[in-house]
């Protein structure tokens, strides 16, 4: 984990680096540590009552100029926009949760519950019903800081000043900030899929659809041998469905499918039969689509139900960079930040719409 990006927390109301501590003596305004000079003064954005507002500062820490944060902020931004596809399905069906103020947030506190008896039928509504309530279980998520470092020297930033941009105008070499924020997304990305160890803080773990302690699990056939076609794939298929319905969770469903796994729905259903097995598994009531994920390990598949229920995506900090200087001001010190997690969800009973496929040996 060290060599891509790393997680952070901030405890028992101390910050553990100069970053945390800054953060908590503005009351966790992470525009405190984005200032950026124009004329001789020190600015922060701000958010007003009409909207983002300049407000002046005194600091002597502001040293990249309005249009570079803008160049670096574009360039984290898309970086961090790149097919993963995973995130990308939540987010697209509005499978966020967000999180007000939540860098000062360690834990996010939710509850299961149980179902009900039915209700009665009568005709005079005199039949007394039980007046059952339903049980309760609480679980906690812990909310890790994502983060990935960078540096600028003050020569460097000096120099693209100087040369970089025609008419004197700024061009940043953004490479740096693109990478940092497309290992921030890859973590997020491996962390939903459950391509990393369990992070576990405050008596709750961030576990991924393949790791998820009550997720349903099916044996599939190795679709690769060559006996193998699509209505052998359309058979596992159902029976991962079933195994989510078993579990009350009907859809909508996306199907992941490993890499070693994917080409095989490139091909012709069956013989005489005019789509492909990908086309012919979309078809099936309830899957909205078939994805394959870089993260996700061989000979394995999963189908995940796009329902909030079921999964979201648990966001306390958009993906964001701060800034701080060392050195006497003659370093840059970058940090691109996240704080953006997992959350599968079940009912009281453990049930849960996600279903994990292995080849079976």
């Amino acid at each position: 984990m060290a060599d891509n990006a790393g997680m952070e927390l901030i405890q028992g109301g101390a910050g553990s680096g100069s970053i945390s501590k800054r953060l908590m003596e503005v009351g966790f305004q992470s525009s405190a540590l984005r200032p950026w000079t124009e004329n001789g003064r020190t600015y922060i954005t701000v958010n007003g009552d009409n909207g983002p507002e300049a407000r002046p500062i005194v600091t002597n820490d502001a040293t990249l100029r309005k249009d570079e944060w803008i160049q670096l902020d574009t360039a984290v931004r898309e970086a961090a926009q790149k097919p993963l596809r995973a995130v990308q399905d939540l987010r697209d069906r509005g499978l966020v949760y967000s999180v007000p103020g939540g860098i000062g947030t360690t834990v996010l506190q939710t509850q299961s519950q149980s179902d009900i008896d039915d209700a009665g039928i009568s005709m005079d509504g005199l039949r007394r019903q039980p007046g059952d309530r339903p049980l309760y279980d609480i679980e906690n998520l812990p909310l890790p800081i994502i983060y990935k470092d960078f540096s600028f020297s003050a020569r460097e930033i000096e120099t693209s000043r100087r040369h970089g941009g025609t008419g004197g105008g700024a061009a940043l070499d953004v490479t740096m900030p693109a990478l940092a924020s497309r290992k921030v997304s890859e973590l997020q990305e491996r962390m939903l899929i459950g391509d990393l160890d369990d992070y576990s803080f405050g008596g709750g773990k961030i576990q991924g659809y393949t790791t998820y302690d009550h997720r349903a699990t099916v044996d599939i056939s190795d679709w690769n041998e060559s006996t193998m076609d699509g209505t052998d794939v359309l058979q596992d298929v159902l029976k991962l469905i079933d195994a989510a319905k078993d579990e009350l969770h009907y859809g909508p469903y996306v199907l992941y499918v490993a890499q070693n796994l994917s080409s095989k729905f490139e091909e012709d259903h069956k013989d005489g039969y005019p789509k492909t097995i990908r086309q012919r598994i979309t078809e099936v009531d309830g899957i909205e689509t078939v994805r394959t994920l870089e993260y996700l390990g061989d000979d394995q598949v999963i189908l995940a139900e796009m329902d909030m229920a079921t999964i979201r995506l648990v966001e306390a900090l958009p993906i964001q960079t701060v800034q701080w200087e060392t050195d006497g001001g003659m370093r840059l010190n970058f940090k691109v930040m996240s704080i953006l997690v997992p959350q599968i969800r079940r009912d009281y009973n453990n049930n849960t719409g996600i279903v994990h496929g292995t080849v079976s040996t």
